[in-house]
């Protein structure tokens, strides 16, 4: 059966997020964007840009993958910016970076000592429903007796999140421990600290453990 893949036309470029990963392939002496389509199905591209001079020249764009692990604020790249470029995209192009955000994930722990922990960004250039899993962090042992304290709490839910939303992220730390001295044997281990997801820009509280 043959590739049934439709595309649509969009009006000046397609915007790719920095945290998708892609390959370009450039295709000269093509007859015209009929044919461009045709080697995009066979490519399995997502995004065709169409550049008309005396013949044209097809650039494919394969996307790839998402990693979330990027969590500087960069700017999306044009696709297909230049003057009389014709850009075409997949008409499932969105179901495809949805199942990307849905099959990528990034984990952030804590990333330093002491009483103040580090705050941490996270920025969504993907508009899609994100799960979201935070975990309190454990309490202090006593090295002493020889006791391991208990476990933080745990706390998961969904989230539409819309490209441009940035998150602040706080990763608690674990409590305290009971040195090996008699003096203080007796003594509790300090409690865990709390992990918190908030929007940067209004403070709105999602999710906390």
């Amino acid at each position: 059966m043959c590739d049934q893949t439709k595309y649509r036309k969009i009006h000046g470029p397609f915007l790719l997020s920095p945290l998708v990963s892609s390959e370009v392939i450039n295709i000269t002496g093509v007859q015209n964007v009929n044919n461009c389509m045709m080697l995009c199905r066979m490519k399995g591209c997502s995004v065709i840009v169409a550049m008309t001079t005396t013949s044209t020249v097809c650039r494919l764009l394969i996307l790839k993958g998402l990693s979330l692990s990027n969590t500087i604020l960069d700017s999306p790249s044009a696709v297909g910016s230049e003057a009389g470029s014709q850009v075409l995209v997949n008409a499932d192009i969105n179901a495809t970076l949805a199942a990307m955000i849905k099959n990528s994930s990034v984990k952030l722990l804590n990333s330093s000592t002491g009483q103040i922990g580090s705050v941490q960004l996270v920025n969504i250039t993907l508009t899609g429903c994100y799960r979201i899993e935070v975990a309190g962090a454990r309490g202090g042992d006593n090295l002493y007796k020889s006791t391991i304290s208990g476990k933080g709490s745990w706390v998961a839910g969904s989230f539409n999140l819309t490209a441009g939303t940035q998150l602040t992220i706080v990763v608690g730390q674990a409590g305290g421990m009971v040195s090996e001295s008699s003096a203080t044997k007796d003594c509790g281990g300090g409690g865990g600290g709390g992990s918190f997801v908030y929007r940067t820009a209004d403070g709105q509280l999602l999710i906390a453990a």
